[in-house]
This record gives structure tokens, C-alpha cells and sequence, in this order.
């Protein structure tokens, strides 16, 4: 199964070193009303019964990075609505229809399996299986990685739900080596199972499996939108007094910046033993009068005999980053539905740091609401570093599928590409006839999206240029059928980098979630 060093080429695609698009450029905001450079916060509140709050306005949410209270340019609801924190603000829209997504974001969510033992696999196939029947919304692109002496990509982000399963099979058909926990029954934890992790140093472990997580991360900066990576693992050994802790916390510190939560699940269920048990025993003689541990004695601290516990690492890495945790049950599945739950409830909050210094440095973020007895889940802060040039959220499913390699056809248009010339130029023609025009109940409009994507890639699948416009084809009831019977063209004029091999056109129909692609060799191009 082929390594990866990176998920997508996304981020070696588009950086902001990247080449700007030749031709119309169109508005490309991230979020409407807020600047690229604000920082955005996913929020989820839960009553004491575990209950989402959704009822929540502007007025009850209060914002703090490193103890001073933020502004709130941008509001927006779970229930769809977006409202401007206040009235001065005329670039943002009063209000928006009433949808699951009224942004048209895209998801991401990762699955992730990480050494898991048989009984773990089998129990994280069902809950992976849950996700996708119950929780999967349509705005959702889902991609299965497998962590095993580094990061394995079995399916590249996509909507194909068949992919997924058998993605997922392919995962849990692969035995891992998962952490075993010394203790009163020994190997109670793994089943008796022997060790399988070739000598190899924990510490080693570790930092393997740190940088196939941050793979994960970096990878999905690009994109806007809520993401999530469901992470099944029987847990990460963490050392305090090395620099897998510097790491460990890097993690944390990219994946906010990312926007990414993780969801972890203690894929072990329940226990024979208490996995904390041990270093319970030890702190606990350790504070004795007089102490009972060798720790007295020697050079280990308390906090390496806590964050040697693998679950620790679980735990942080979800509530640090607005996610869940789950341990110490055999219903995984509850994981994916609290998941799914948490994509239609959250709030998306956005503010302008007042301190406007990207250093380096990390920022608390505090988030308080008006409700008594409630949750709240948010991200714990972020490294002010830059931020990378994000993709327009309609870029995503387009450019996903371009990645994925699968080359779809599922209507005709036209398409060329004449890379002989310099500039090169490239066209492409839709016919209205082949998307799918919709009513939404009550409207007086008929509805069709589209969008026209080109770039060009190296030998190696690399994109080197990239320019994409949307088109918005809705027109009055009326007029529907005239409007079926249009085209829409898209041109572009580029010079191309010395080493482009091939020029890619996708058109993609956004309400019918089909899409076709043109390929066109660059004359000359090294293979």
C-alpha cells in the first residue's frame, strides 16, 4: 500500500505563492463579511442532558483570545440563519434562507484508523458504518487513512459512499499494533495479543503517528468549511520529558489554525483492566506521608507517569480542539453520531483579533454564553501564524475530484485546451440541458449551479495553476425552459510553467453533484 508523505496535493497546489488566475477574477470570500484574515471559531453548546442549544442570537455569546474580549463580526447559527453581530456591519446579510448549510461550505471528515486490535476493528467498521448511514449529510466529502508506521491514503476525500465502505473494509482488514497497558492482568487490554511493534522505540511511535496526524491537518487547511477527523485508536503513548510532547502540542496548535476537531474514540471499549489504574497506584504513593514510590527517588516526574497513559492523549486532542472523546464503552458508534449531531448544531463565530500580531505565539480562546447549566465546545486557541489563500467553497467538490483521479463523464460538454501557443488558451462550453435545474418549494425561481474549473498539473499530478469561475443559472419559472436551452462559456488565457504536463477542465453540476472531465497533454511536456 503506497506511503504518503502529505494527504492531498492540495498543499503543495495551492499555497499563496501560487499563481493567480489570468482573466476574470471573481469574489472569492471565505466567509461573506469577514476578513480573510479574522479568525473563525466552530462552537457546540449542550444543555445538562447532553441536549444541543440552538436557539442561542449574537448578544448571548461572548468571545475572549488571552483574556480580552473580541469583537464578533460574523454570527451564524445552526439553523441556517447568519445574522451580523451588529448593525454596522453592511457587509454581511441579514439573513439567508433556512438550511443545514445556507453557506454552501463543504465538510470535511476523515476517518482514521490507527493500530487497532481485532475486537477494536471490528467495532470501529460499526461505527464508521453508522456515520455514513445516519450522519452523512450532502455537503459532507469523507476520506479513510489508515495510520501504520506513517499515514496511508485508501480513499482520497470524496462523496462516493460505495469508496468509503470498501475504504473502510480495506482498513479493518489490516492488523495494527496497538498500545498495550502494563498492569494487574497482564495483556488483559490487547487480548493476550503479543507485542507487534518490532523493538521499535515508544518514542518512535509516537512521532510516527504525530506526523501522520499532522498530515491530516495541514492537509485540510485549504479548505473552508467545518472539519473533522474521527480518530479510532487504542491510544498515543505520549513522553513528557521528550520532545514528543512539543510535538504532541504542535498538533493541537495546526489543527486549530486549520480549523480541524478531532473526535477520538478509545477503540478498546471496555477494558479488562482501568487503563489509568497503574499510574493512579503510583501517584498515589507518590503523595503518601512518607512516599511509597520510587518516583521520590528518582528523576521521573508525575506528569510523565500521566501522559505515558495513552487515553491522555485522546482526551486532549479532542477538547483542545472542539471535538468529543469517547472511551471506556463498547458503542462506538456513538462517537459517529455525536459527530454528525455536532455538524447540524454548530455556531460559526468570527472576529478580528485585536491583537494583530501573527508571532507565532499561541492564543487562548475562551468562549462564554448567556445560558446557565450548558457546555460549551470550542477550540481551546491557535497559533497566530499566516494563514494560507483558502479555496472558494465552490472549488472544493470540483478540485476533490481531480485529486481523486477518477475522471468522471457523466455529461457531455465541451472542452479545449491549446497548450502549443504561449499564452495557452483554454475554453469550455456547458449546455444548460445537462444539469439539473430545481424548485424549491414556494420559490418562483428555477435553480442550476455550475461550475467551470481548469489547471494545469506536472508529471507527478502537482497543480501549478489553477482558475475556476461558479455560475449561478437561476432564473425566473417563467423562463425556466428558455433557460435550459442556454450555454455557458468559460475562457481562460495562462501562461503555462515550463514544466506543465497536462491541462485538466472539470465542469461540475453543484445540485446534481455530477461532473465531467477533459484532459489535454502539454506538446513537449517531459513524462
Amino acid at each position: 500500500m503506497r506511503r504518503i508523505a502529505v494527504l492531498l496535493l492540495l498543499l503543495l497546489a495551492l499555497t499563496a505563492a501560487m499563481p493567480l488566475a489570468q482573466g476574470p477574477d471573481p469574489a472569492q470570500p471565505r466567509i461573506a463579511g469577514t476578513p480573510v484574515t479574522a479568525v473563525l471559531v466552530d462552537v457546540v453548546v449542550r444543555d445538562r442532558q447532553g441536549a444541543v442549544v440552538t436557539d442561542l442570537d449574537a448578544a448571548g455569546v461572548e468571545v475572549l483570545e488571552d483574556g480580552v474580549r473580541q469583537t464578533i463580526t460574523l454570527f451564524e447559527a445552526p439553523r441556517g440563519r447568519r445574522a451580523p453581530a451588529t448593525s454596522a456591519d453592511p457587509g454581511m446579510p441579514a439573513s439567508l434562507p433556512d438550511s443545514p448549510n445556507s453557506t454552501g461550505m463543504p465538510h470535511l471528515v476523515a476517518l482514521v484508523f490507527h493500530e487497532l486490535g481485532p475486537e477494536a476493528r471490528f467495532a470501529a467498521q460499526k461505527a464508521a458504518r453508522v456515520y455514513l448511514e445516519e450522519q452523512k449529510g450532502p455537503n459532507e466529502f469523507v476520506g479513510v487513512f489508515m495510520i501504520d508506521r506513517g499515514l496511508h491514503t485508501l480513499v482520497p476525500y470524496t462523496r462516493d459512499i460505495g469508496a468509503v465502505e470498501r475504504g473502510v473494509r480495506t482498513a479493518v482488514m489490516r492488523p495494527g499494533c496497538p498500545v498495550t497497558f502494563e498492569g494487574d492482568v497482564p495483556s488483559a487490554a490487547s487480548g493476550g495479543a503479543p507485542s507487534c511493534a518490532d523493538g521499535l522505540p515508544t518514542r518512535q511511535r509516537a512521532i510516527e503517528t504525530l506526523q501522520a496526524l499532522t498530515a491530516v491537518t495541514d492537509a485540510a487547511q485549504l479548505v473552508p468549511g467545518r472539519k473533522s477527523v474521527l480518530l479510532f485508536s487504542e491510544g498515543i503513548p505520549l513522553e513528557s520529558e521528550s520532545d514528543v510532547m512539543d510535538r504532541f502540542s504542535a498538533v493541537i496548535g495546526r489543527a486549530n489554525r486549520s480549523g480541524v476537531s478531532f473526535y477520538t474514540v478509545d477503540a478498546a471499549g471496555l477494558r479488562a483492566q482501568n487503563p489509568s489504574a497503574k499510574a493512579r497506584k503510583i501517584l498515589r504513593e507518590f503523595t503518601a506521608e512518607p512516599p511509597r514510590s520510587a518516583l521520590a527517588s528518582s528523576s521521573i516526574s508525575p506528569d510523565a507517569v500521566m501522559f505515558s497513559e495513552p487515553y491522555v492523549a485522546l482526551s486532549r486532542l479532542a477538547k483542545e480542539t472542539g471535538g468529543a472523546f469517547l472511551d471506556n464503552t463498547n458503542e462506538l458508534e456513538r462517537a459517529a453520531r455525536r459527530m454528525g449531531e455536532d455538524f447540524r448544531s454548530y455556531y460559526l463565530l468570527g472576529y478580528v483579533p485585536t491583537n494583530a500580531a501573527l508571532d507565532g505565539r499561541y492564543r487562548r480562546i475562551d468562549v462564554h454564553v448567556n445560558r446557565p447549566d450548558v457546555t460549551v465546545q470550542a477550540r481551546a486557541g491557535y497559533l497566530a501564524l499566516p494563514l494560507h489563500r483558502t479555496l472558494a467553497p465552490h472549488d472544493v467538490a470540483p478540485l476533490l475530484i481531480l485529486e481523486a483521479g477518477t475522471r468522471p463523464k457523466d455529461f457531455r460538454f465541451v472542452a479545449h485546451a491549446d497548450a502549443s501557443r504561449r499564452p495557452a488558451k483554454v475554453r469550455a462550453r456547458v449546455e444548460h440541458r445537462v444539469l439539473r435545474y430545481a424548485q424549491e418549494a414556494g420559490s418562483m425561481t428555477c435553480q442550476a449551479r455550475l461550475t467551470v474549473l481548469a489547471r494545469a498539473v506536472d508529471k507527478d499530478g502537482r497543480t501549478l495553476w489553477m482558475s475556476s469561475d461558479a455560475f449561478d443559472l437561476s432564473s425566473p419559472l417563467a423562463q425556466c425552459e428558455a433557460a435550459k436551452r442556454g450555454t455557458t462559456d468559460f475562457e481562460r488565457e495562462v501562461t503555462l510553467p515550463p514544466n506543465a504536463a497536462r491541462v485538466d477542465v472539470i465542469a461540475y453540476d453543484a445540485l446534481a453533484e455530477r461532473a465531467s472531465v477533459r484532459e489535454f497533454e502539454v506538446p513537449g511536456a517531459k513524462r
